[in-house]
C-alpha cells in the first residue's frame, strides 16, 4: 500500500513538472511573421537647408530658431530606423525616406507672431516670421508615432 502511494505521488508530481517545463518552454516562442506593427521606429527629419533631426521614439518634440532671411524652408521625413523583425537592437538600418501616405502624413500650423491668428502656410514651407509647427504621424508597419517639429523664425 505504500509502494502505491509513492508511485501515485511520484505519478502526480512528474505530470506537473512535465506540463511546468511544457508551459515555460511556449512561453518564450514568438511567431516567425510577427506583426510588426509593434515595432518602433526612430525618425530623420530634415530640412532644405540641410539641417536634421532625429526623433527617437522617446522624442515626441523638438524646436530650432531661424533669424528672417525671406528664404523659404521645407521640411520632409528623410530616414527612417526601424528594428529587424526578430527585434533585435543590433539589427537596425537606416531606409530610404517615407513619402506622405505611406507611413506618414505631414500637417503644419503656423502661429503668425504679428497679430495671433492661426493659418496654413502657402506651400507648406517656412518663410514669414512666425511659428511653425509641423506635426507628423502615422504608421506604416511599426508601432504609432507622432511627433511636431517647432521651427520659429524671428
Amino acid at each position: 500500500m505504500k509502494k502505491c502511494r509513492y508511485l501515485l505521488v511520484f505519478t502526480i508530481v512528474a505530470i506537473v513538472t512535465i506540463v511546468i517545463i511544457g508551459i515555460a518552454a511556449f512561453a518564450g516562442c514568438q511567431k516567425e511573421n510577427e506583426d510588426d506593427s509593434s515595432l518602433d521606429v526612430t525618425v530623420m527629419v530634415s530640412n532644405s537647408l540641410g539641417d536634421k533631426w532625429i526623433f527617437t521614439p522617446d522624442i515626441e518634440e523638438l524646436s530650432v530658431e531661424y533669424d528672417y532671411t525671406g528664404q523659404e524652408i521645407a521640411f520632409k521625413i528623410a530616414k527612417y530606423r526601424i528594428m529587424d523583425m526578430k527585434g533585435q537592437t543590433s539589427g537596425l538600418i537606416w531606409g530610404d525616406s517615407l513619402v506622405s501616405g505611406r507611413g506618414f502624413n505631414r500637417t503644419c500650423v503656423c502661429y503668425d507672431l504679428l497679430d495671433g491668428t492661426y493659418h496654413f502656410p502657402e506651400g507648406d514651407v517656412a518663410k514669414e516670421r512666425g511659428k511653425y509647427v509641423y506635426d507628423f504621424y502615422g504608421s506604416g508597419g511599426f508601432r504609432y508615432r507622432s511627433f511636431r517639429l517647432v521651427v520659429i523664425i524671428k
